[in-house]
């Protein structure tokens, strides 16, 4: 569980970084509030699971569903 939640938020962290330097080339207006979208909603999943720790099939389940809105973001940011 530790290993996937490094990789989201190793991945968040690229994001973060790529969309700096996006915002800072100009960006459209509507890039960032999506981009921010995508990513808290992938970090509350991944929180809920870290909270959800103690249950036995929950976490993965939240870490699977953080898993998308992560990729979304990482194509939106790829693609600006």
């Amino acid at each position: 569980m530790a290993g996937y939640s490094a990789m989201l938020g190793l991945m968040g962290v690229g994001v973060g970084l790529y969309a700096i330097v996006a915002v800072l080339r100009g960006a459209p207006g509507w890039y960032l509030p999506a981009l921010a979208m995508l990513t808290m909603f992938s970090v509350g999943l991944a929180v809920g699971a870290f909270l959800a720790v103690h249950q036995r099939t929950l976490p993965w389940i939240l870490l699977a569903a953080a898993a998308p809105p992560m990729f979304g973001a990482l194509m939106l940011a790829v693609s600006n």
